[in-house]
């Protein structure tokens, strides 16, 4: 997705039908985890009555979207962005747009799965009761959040050298100790280069502002950048592209 022109902060783009535009504004901050973002989504074309307007602005999560009355877009809509393809997903951390079909597109934050779906003339908000309807349990960013049922939680990502899956940042999880101390870890870090995966170790972590956006994954199955991670609300068990298994949760860390 290119911005509207050079030297501006306005991104357009529409759905594959072109019925769906969209214009999101990146706001400047002088603070914060990442850029903030402000805009809309109009459907039925710009010069015609409208079936449905949606607005949203990612500084305020808990009414991140809101629909307005048929063609009330309050401010000046560029319009004529270019046509995405089906499944086309476009993230600008911390929000994320993705093309279902044809005539769908919606924006949602990957940190709570809450945001709004522009099908055809109908606008709904969505949140995380609706994410495996449209995605099929395939996650999207590159950090993801495991929530488990004791209220714990764990932030996962692949690292950049394809060889290490790191999870850190662990709360109200049984970790082992860091090697040769008696403090607690909150991270471990899973060798994943060969046909099973060993520990490579423990330490303390903060995964810093990265995690801020991580996606929230409650219990389910997901695919994630390769590997499958089965999550029953105690253990989250990953299966790499290899074959290999390893997991995380509330009783620990452990490879199979």
């Amino acid at each position: 997705m290119e911005r509207f022109s050079e030297g501006t902060e306005t991104y357009l783009f529409s759905s594959p039908d072109g019925e769906i535009e969209c214009q999101i504004v990146e706001q400047s901050v002088s603070s914060g985890p990442s850029p903030e973002f402000g805009g809309g989504c109009v459907n039925e074309g710009l010069e015609s009555p409208r079936g449905s307007t949606v607005m949203f602005a990612t500084q305020s999560p808990e009414e991140f979207s809101w629909e307005l009355d048929p063609g009330s877009y309050p401010g000046h809509f560029y319009g004529g962005g270019p046509a995405l393809e089906v499944g086309e997903v476009i993230l600008m951390s911390p929000l994320l747009c993705f093309v279902p079909d044809e005539d769908s597109l919606g924006c949602l934050m990957p940190r709570d799965l809450r945001g709004f779906l522009v099908e055809g003339a109908e606008t709904r908000v969505i949140d995380a009761s609706n994410y495996s309807e449209i995605f099929g349990g395939e996650i999207l960013v590159p950090f993801i959040r495991l929530e488990f049922d004791n209220g714990g939680s764990v932030i996962c990502y692949e690292g950049t050298s394809d060889v290490t899956y790191t999870c850190g940042d662990a709360w109200d999880l049984d970790f082992p100790n860091m090697e040769g101390s008696t403090v607690q870890s909150n991270a471990v870090f899973f060798d994943v280069s060969g046909a099973q995966p060993v520990v490579k170790g423990h330490n303390a972590s903060n995964v810093g502002l990265a995690g801020e956006n991580a996606q929230s994954t409650p219990p389910g199955t997901y695919h994630h950048y390769g590997f499958t991670i089965e999550h029953d609300g105690e253990r989250a068990t990953f299966t790499t592209p290899q074959g290999g298994t390893f997991w995380v949760g509330v009783d620990g860390v452990g490879v199979d």
